[in-house]
């Protein structure tokens, strides 16, 4: 249980819902209320479906490529480290969320790569090479997907309550936390690599 909910939490932190509300706003506000919400659980299921299909081919994948335990880990590592120093200093982000927004949004850029981008992409994947099975990949992708729609879903009203700067605190704090996941991970790595290339004494 405690591998479900803390990668359900890491992916959380991935996903990022709370840091990206403003621009989720900005894509949906000229609709009304209720289509708001059927666009944004529209488009939640298909970055859910999409994470699924990268998240049961990546063990598969990694195998194909020959790719050790530890270079996942340590890859892994320094891809969430990176994605949490974009949460802290927002000025490192670039300009891939500025796209046209004079229509619908239909899975571009909400489900990809708003919500299941490269980094959720890449993580699912990662972890699929290190969990026991697929159940608890599974469960935990479900999780992480169901608190992303809750957040989605009250995002409108969110802004509304805390503010943008509440909403750029949260998004820091959740930095941070990410931040030292992406240690441990590294750390982790590094470790595994270290005790699988120890020669035996004697």
């Amino acid at each position: 249980m405690f591998t479900i909910v803390s990668l359900a939490i890491t992916l959380f932190l991935v996903i990022n819902s709370l840091g990206m509300a403003p621009a989720l706003i900005s894509f949906i506000a000229d609709f009304p209320r209720a289509k708001q919400r059927s666009i944004l659980l529209r488009e939640a299921f298909f970055a859910f479906v999409l994470t699924l299909v990268f998240a049961f081919i990546g063990r598969y994948f990694f195998a194909w490529l020959n790719v050790t335990q530890p270079a996942v880990q340590v890859s892994g590592g320094l891809i969430l480290f990176f994605i949490a120093l974009r949460m802290i200093f927002p000025q490192l982000k670039g300009k891939d969320q500025q796209i046209s927004k004079s229509e619908e949004p239909f899975i571009v850029p909400i489900a990809t790569p708003m919500l299941a981008g490269p980094a959720v992409l890449a993580t699912v994947m990662i972890e699929s090479t290190q969990v026991p099975s697929h159940v608890i990949l599974f469960s935990a992708i479900i999780i992480a997907f169901a608190a992303t729609t809750a957040v989605l879903i009250a995002v409108c009203y969110l802004q509304k309550v805390i503010g943008a700067r509440g909403l750029n605190a949260l998004e820091k704090l959740m930095g941070l936390i990410l931040t030292l996941l992406a240690v441990q991970m590294l750390l982790k790595g590094a470790e595994s690599f270290v005790l699988n290339t120890m020669q035996p004494i004697g």
